[in-house]
């Protein structure tokens, strides 16, 4: 993890996302930039973190495992996110990995320095409870079969029509095989939501493929998940 100490760099963070408006502190005086490397930790399971983060740039992943060995995705975050809400605030064990994917820049509140004010803070406690909720509504989500999940990512992450992304993290985000996830998108292939360009796919249908990503239409045919 790289620390950028850069009152001009962290400003232009603050004023491109309006972190401000979230806190009634000065986020100059009490926050950093911090970037992280592809495949770097920002935060392991069971330990103490001791920064507030917004995402601002980059993927990450926040998962934990199941008893069985399976990966749980509790989050994928991209471009946006804030990370240590119960770690950071309330001092607490983090209960799941949070695993930069790509380069990840945050803007990290050092808590030792804020935390008494940001737990008085109404306008930053309703920015974080606006998040949780929208985060709980998000994760009913995860119920829609693999199809529609994979359709809804697909729209997600694509940069206009092509989606090019590490399928096996895909796989581990929506919390399926590796092997049921080539089915789904071959299926999309086949019935014309998609084909293969290069490394990645392309969207030929986008409109189709919004219904799909909403439950109204399904694929033909499509299996059960892998157990």
């Amino acid at each position: 993890m790289e620390v950028i100490r850069d009152s001009a760099v962290l400003r232009k963070w603050i004023d491109a996302f309006h972190l401000q408006d979230y806190v009634s502190e000065d986020l100059l005086k009490i926050a950093e930039v911090h970037i992280y490397s592809s495949g770097e930790y920002i935060a392991k399971e069971g330990t103490h973190t001791p920064y507030f983060y917004f995402l601002v740039h980059g993927d990450s992943i926040s998962y934990s495992y199941t008893c069985t060995g399976r990966i749980h995705c509790e989050s994928y975050m991209s471009g946006f996110g804030i990370l240590g809400q119960a770690a950071a605030l309330w001092e607490q064990p983090a209960f799941n990995d949070v695993l930069a994917l790509t380069e990840c820049t945050c803007i990290a509140l050092r808590m030792e320095l804020c935390r008494k004010q940001l737990l008085e803070d109404v306008k930053f406690l309703r920015f974080v409870t606006y998040w949780m909720a929208q985060h709980v509504r998000e994760n009913a989500f995860r119920h829609n079969p693999l199809e529609v999940r994979t359709a809804k990512f697909i729209l997600q992450v694509a940069q206009g029509d092509i989606f090019r992304f590490n399928l096996s993290q895909c796989a581990d985000i929506l919390e399926t095989s590796y092997r049921h996830l080539l089915r789904v998108i071959k299926q999309m292939c086949t019935v014309g939501l998609l084909e293969r360009k290069g490394n990645g796919y392309r969207i030929l249908n986008r409109e189709e493929l919004t219904r799909l990503s909403q439950g109204q239409i399904h694929l033909a045919g499509e299996e059960k998940e892998d157990s």
